[in-house]
């Protein structure tokens, strides 16, 4: 039976709050009260970004600040297979988590999940 590898999700959200804002209901109402902090690896594709300030679930979590009060929120699994290895594709299974954000997302008040636009 194959297991789980590696987790991610993506979920893009608005609120009339801003990303300091949005991050501490995040952090209130998501992720047990683990405070947002600046994320020292730069921007996102030029949003500005915060990050858990340590893993929840070992999983490591980004909110990008966008424009006009859009945001994306970033789940990843902190633990990723070893670069340089070999895997079969049969036995490394992603998780995605998108469905569990929206979910979650939705019991938060101001904030709104939106479906991705492609």
């Amino acid at each position: 039976m194959p297991t789980v590898t590696a987790l991610q999700g993506f979920a893009d959200i608005t609120s009339s709050l801003d990303l300091y804002d949005v991050a501490q209901r995040l952090s209130e109402g998501l992720f047990a009260g683990i405070e947002f902090v600046e994320e020292d690896r730069g921007t996102w594709d030029g949003a500005h970004a915060l990050r858990l300030a340590r893993n929840f679930l070992d999983l490591e979590v980004v909110l990008m600040g966008g424009t006009k009060n859009w945001y994306t929120l970033q789940v990843v699994s902190a633990v990723h297979p070893e670069s340089g290895t070999e895997f079969d594709a049969e036995d490394r299974v992603f998780g995605h988590l998108e469905d569990l954000l929206r979910e979650q997302i939705g019991r938060l008040k101001d904030i709104q999940w939106k479906p991705p636009v492609y």
